[in-house]
């Protein structure tokens, strides 16, 4: 029995919107902004990068969800923005060698 196109292609989009929504749901509760944090437990270098990993994500919580930011109001300075835009790069490519061109240096 063969399978036809049509089914294997509604059968990857199902799959493949069902992952999304699915990393969105079980993300979502490790947004900036989820009252985890206080002035008396800033969020520290984890949840930075935490938070920039999940940028994207927590972006379009928030354009739904008022209560959920993507970047955590009370964190501790420093070392909560260095792993922000660590995570934020590290999800971007940007520390790889993607933009090199390894045909020219032979």
């Amino acid at each position: 029995m063969k399978s036809s196109p049509v089914l294997l292609l509604i059968l990857f989009v199902v799959a493949f919107y069902g992952s999304i929504f699915g990393v969105i749901i079980l993300t979502g509760g490790y947004a900036a902004g989820d009252l985890v944090y206080s002035e008396l437990s800033p969020a520290g270098f984890l949840a930075g990068l935490w938070h920039g990993l999940i940028l994207g994500i927590s972006f379009i919580i928030s354009l739904f969800n008022p209560e959920v930011g993507i970047y955590e109001a009370h964190n501790n300075g420093a070392w909560y923005n260095f792993g922000f835009i660590f995570g934020l790069n590290f999800k971007l490519g940007l520390f790889t060698n993607r933009f090199s061109n390894d045909k020219d240096s032979k």
